[in-house]
């Protein structure tokens, strides 16, 4: 209790009172050493209460000068020894001006003064550090990684009031048994026993510039053996952010991947869209957002950037502007479904290739808005590529998903509907290459499962799951737009083909929650552990959703220039059953029909288990999980417009 109330008062201490004792302790180390030369020598120090005055003048005011009495005591090691030996030389001075000449009592004293002043600073340091800690436990870690940012970290760590380092792990052979940051370099091998010495449950991984595949691997072998995980970027990458060095990070969300990333190489496409103009539909979105990133150093002449959401487009031609591109950046608030506006864009700016990646993508929502999704995803796109042709575009890349393959929910059925839309089109407007990109679920995204159970464990949970077994593929948002860019360069088939990426074993969710929960240093609450932290709620699949996704409706597919990238060859609609298709679906949108809608959607799909087995087997809203209903108010104004868009235009 007293070593906690003196804590509490020398850290009350006002910024003055603590500048004096700093002071108090340069003018202590002085005169003590002045005295002690006396006494030692028995010489060479004939005016000694003259001289005992004078530094009691010029010490404190030369500490002062030098800045001594601000540098903090924590910090001193690195930027308080260089003051202190030029406050040692500047006080030498005066005491050899006013007499003192005898060599070796002079080097005495600066010996003796310097020695004094670190010391005693040094020891006040222990001895702070020392009650701040008093019966307040540290926690133990081991550092993996002995380079640069390891050093740092331990150093860092050290002074930390509830952090203790106690142990440097490497497998380098060079560094082991070196001491580092006052801690001996063990190998790998040591790891267990180091554990269990100092009762150590968290590791720290520091190393920065090790590849993803195998920091994965080693995350994954420590994790096996109990220990809580945990990894800090480079101090370089930290430069520029109000964020303090040892903030340490979970574990980076590209880790989470089944397979190691993929990096396209984006000359085609530079080489294409330079001195070009570029449009981007949903620019504002996770997808939207990152390709407008990346197109940017690709030398285009201008970026026009398209989205609904005011505030969406407001955030990503604010970022943008603020990195100063050279190209034009013509932001453009407005729907896929209006004609007049597209025709207006297309043709103004001579837009020289479209990637549409603007969509109502989140399955709940699209279930219980069939409707506005079908419009948007469907009609929109129609409408678009329409406009794309008529106005010269030379380029479009469709962006779709995994649930566009044999769709259970209306989600999917409408991004099939979608991709069939484009490869009628591109059948009869060969003279625009189309493309329909196809992938996962974007880590980080709006909707995706990883922000949501960060979100849920921040809270204490509990993380929610569909179902045991439901998986999915995914890949980073860095990987997504670098495809798309890349598919944009591809040589464009005619024919509109669905090009994919080989992304490995799908991930299983329930698996990631517990990975997660682990890597927020908790533990599952299940039969095996009741007093866990956070616990795992099964909640049944949604209407919708799928318990395993899958990337192709044929297995056949063709290689490209890229050898993670796989192009495939799927047969569409015929045109007049394309035409039967929309008419029957404007008409139930038209009719606020939604079981018509469902079926007439079904009916024109591949769709999976839950859905129609063929174009006579569509399902009703049953098959969803979802009740029967018809609207109870007119479709919104912007879908209603949609249609009647559709219709003005002759699409079908």
């Amino acid at each position: 209790m007293r070593a906690l109330r003196l804590a509490e008062y020398l850290s009350g201490m006002s910024r003055r009172s603590k500048r004096a004792v700093l002071l108090s302790l340069d003018l202590l180390a002085s005169q003590t050493s002045l005295f002690g030369v006396a006494g030692y020598l028995h010489s060479g120090l004939r005016n000694l209460p003259v001289e005992a005055g004078l530094l009691a003048i010029v010490v404190p005011a030369t500490a002062a000068a030098l800045g001594l009495h601000n540098v903090k005591l924590a910090a001193y090691d690195q930027d308080g020894l260089p003051r202190s030996a030029a406050l040692v030389l500047a006080t030498s001075l005066p005491l050899w001006l006013i007499g003192l000449r005898e060599p070796d009592a002079l080097v005495a004293f600066m010996f003796g003064f310097l020695l004094l002043s670190v010391g005693l600073r040094l020891l006040l340091l222990r001895l702070l550090l020392m009650i701040l800690r008093w019966e307040q436990p540290r926690c133990p870690v081991i550092i993996y990684g002995a380079g640069e940012t390891g050093i740092q970290l331990a150093l860092a760590l050290k002074r930390d009031r509830l952090i203790r380092p106690v142990a440097l792990i490497d497998d380098q052979a060079a560094r082991i048994g070196q001491r580092l940051a006052g801690l001996c370099v063990r190998p790998p091998t040591e790891l267990e026993s180091l554990r269990q010495r100092w009762d150590a449950r968290h590791i720290i991984l520091a190393m920065p510039s090790e590849p993803p595949s195998r920091l994965e691997a080693l995350i994954h072998r420590l994790q096996s053996s109990g220990l809580i995980v945990r990894v800090i970027p480079s101090f370089a990458q930290l430069v520029g952010t109000d964020r303090q060095c040892v903030d340490l990070t979970a574990i980076p969300a590209d880790l989470y991947l089944s397979r190691a990333p993929v990096h396209p190489d984006l000359a085609d496409v530079a080489r294409l869209v330079a001195g070009k103009t570029v449009l981007v539909t949903g620019a504002g979105g996770s997808i939207g957002s990152e390709l407008c990133r990346n197109l940017i150093g690709c030398g285009p002449a201008a970026l026009v950037m398209l989205d609904h959401s005011e505030a969406a487009l407001y955030s990503i031609d604010a970022e943008l502007r603020e990195t100063k591109p050279a190209c034009r950046l013509i932001p453009v608030l407005g729907s896929i479904g209006d004609a007049a506006l597209l025709r207006e864009i297309l043709v103004r700016h001579s837009v020289h290739s479209v990637i549409h990646a603007a969509a109502y993508k989140h399955v709940p929502i699209a279930e219980t808005n069939p409707a506005a999704t079908v419009a948007n995803n469907v009609f929109g796109t129609r409408i678009l590529a329409e406009c794309s042709v008529k106005a010269g575009v030379r380029r479009f890349v469709l962006i779709s998903t995994d649930k566009a393959v044999r769709p259970v929910g209306v989600m999917g059925a409408s991004k099939r509907l979608a991709e069939m839309v484009v490869q009628d089109i591109a059948r009869r407007h060969p003279a625009t290459g189309f493309s329909i990109l196809r992938f996962g679920n974007v880590l980080g995204s709006s909707g995706s499962v990883v922000p949501l159970f960060r979100r849920q464990i921040e809270r204490g949970g509990p993380v929610t799951v569909t179902h045991p077994e439901v998986t999915r593929y995914f890949m980073t948002p860095a990987e997504a737009a670098r495809l798309v860019l890349a598919v944009l360069g591809f040589p464009s088939a005619t024919r509109a083909g669905v090009y994919v990426l080989d992304m490995g074993h799908p991930v299983r969710i329930a698996d990631l929650a517990r990975r997660m929960i682990r890597e927020s240093g908790m533990t599952v609450r299940d039969d095996r552990c009741p007093d866990g932290d956070i616990e795992i709620r099964m909640t049944g699949l949604r209407a919708g959703d799928k318990l395993h996704e899958e990337l192709l409706i044929d297995v056949e597919t063709q290689p490209t220039q890229h050898p993670r990238i796989l192009l495939a060859r799927e047969i569409g609609l015929p045109s007049t059953d394309m035409r039967q298709a929309l008419r029957q679906l404007r008409f139930a949108i038209a009719e606020n029909d939604t079981p018509a809608l469902r079926r007439v959607l079904f009916r024109w799909v591949e769709a999976g288990p839950v859905g129609c087995l063929g174009p006579d087997r569509a399902p009703g809203p049953e098959a969803t999980g979802l009740e029967s209903f018809r609207f109870g108010t007119p479709v919104d104004v912007k879908f209603r417009a949609t249609i009647d868009a559709a219709a003005q235009h002759r699409i079908y």
